[in-house]
């Protein structure tokens, strides 16, 4: 038996969900392949901060600048919703970090950003628990910036859309049978599908699947580490906050101790840290919560002393995808013609901008300027 649908995506991240959201919002029949479970991977293992801050150049700014921007349009149709717009501060740790900071600051006062700098006894009054070091006597503040819960982004679009979407998790994709430039079906462990339009949002398993129709899309995966502490009263942190300076830079030494943490909706605190990412790889065990956590722990604790009391909740190990060059690819694949990719680092900032751009060029229309320099054939040429 084959199940006929007007489209299939793959992946049920953000970017997935976001696609498969706007195709049924506009009356297509969407089946959803998840290899796993929905809003498990790397999703659920997010930070989870909408942001442009060191994005650059340009175009890749502009990008995610859209992407913070588009989740007031998906608020106004889904008041289900959440975003926890409360801004971002970022302060130095060091005094290379208060050079970096304040060269962060020119860029993104060029960029047109929303951010300003204010001392620390302004910030103190944004955040009374934070400890602010003594080196931190200027704190970059970005008005605009936000975070959200991707699991229940993710609940929201799935619930107002179900009508039109039928899920099927714990599916993986064994090939695509194609006649000429059309994917005509996809054989699957739960049978073979067919649709007019192919939308792989795989994540780190999009290079994959279109390496098996002769595509190059090259997709590195990069293991992110966090913890989730056990709840605290809710006027201990109300914002997403970056110690130091590895919130926005790569280079990250071996006795850094930078950190960012945010609340997080079980009502305990996100924390991550850049050097902690580096001590995972994929095949990391986090249950039970190794010993590297409660480092970490000790590292948010000195930052935010409200945390004295609290306990690791959960450890998360997620494995994003990162583009080979680093930067977003989305668009139809180069040889077909009813073939489309999404994948990104960032998703939980791009995701309802690019769910709903990929979803518009399935739909016929011209895709959009903004994905003029992310298109997938750049790496066909």
């Amino acid at each position: 038996m084959v199940d006929a649908y007007d489209a299939i995506v793959i992946g049920g991240g953000i970017l997935g969900v976001t696609t498969t959201y706007n195709l049924a919002r506009a009356g297509q029949k969407v089946a959803l392949l998840e290899a796993n479970t929905i809003a498990k991977a790397a999703s659920n293992n997010s930070f989870a901060w909408l942001n442009s801050h060191g994005k650059d150049p340009g175009p890749y700014h502009d990008l995610n600048v859209a992407g913070m921007k588009e989740y007031s349009s998906l608020e106004e149709q889904l008041h289900t919703v959440d975003v926890h717009r409360t801004g971002s501060l970022y302060w130095a740790a060091s005094k290379a970090d208060d050079d970096f900071l304040i060269n962060r600051y020119n860029t993104l006062t060029s960029l047109d950003y929303a951010v300003e700098m204010m001392d620390r006894k302004q910030a103190q009054q944004l955040e009374p628990c934070i400890k602010f070091p003594e080196i931190a006597e200027q704190v970059l503040f970005c008005n605009d910036e936000a975070w959200v819960d991707p699991p229940q982004i993710i609940g929201a679009l799935l619930d107002a859309s179900s009508e039109n979407i039928d899920i099927f998790e714990n599916v993986s994709v064994q090939s695509f049978n194609k006649n000429g430039d059309v994917i005509t079906d996809i054989k699957t462990t739960n049978g073979t599908f067919t649709a007019d339009s192919i939308i792989i949002c795989a994540g780190v398993s999009t290079g994959l699947l279109a390496d098996s129709i002769q595509v190059p899309v090259p997709v590195n995966r990069k293991p992110g580490f966090l913890i989730v502490t056990s709840p605290v009263p809710p006027e201990t942190l109300s914002r997403v906050v970056h110690h130091g300076r590895a919130a926005y830079t790569a280079n990250v030494a071996k006795d850094d101790i930078s950190c960012h943490l945010r609340p997080d909706i079980s009502g305990g605190i996100r924390i991550g840290a850049d050097l902690y990412d580096m001590a995972v790889d994929e095949k990391s065990i986090v249950d039970p919560i190794p010993s590297f956590a409660y480092e970490l722990h000790d590292l948010a604790k000195s930052v935010l002393p409200a945390l004295e009391n609290t306990e690791i909740a959960k450890a998360h190990l997620g494995v994003r995808p990162i583009p080979a060059d680093g930067f977003t690819v989305a668009g139809l694949l180069p040889q077909y013609k009813n073939a489309y990719v999404a994948v990104t680092h960032s998703a939980v900032t791009m995701g309802p901008l690019i769910g709903r751009l990929v979803s518009e060029e399935v739909l016929g229309n011209s895709p959009d300027p903004l994905l003029k320099e992310f298109r997938p054939e750049r790496f066909s040429s």
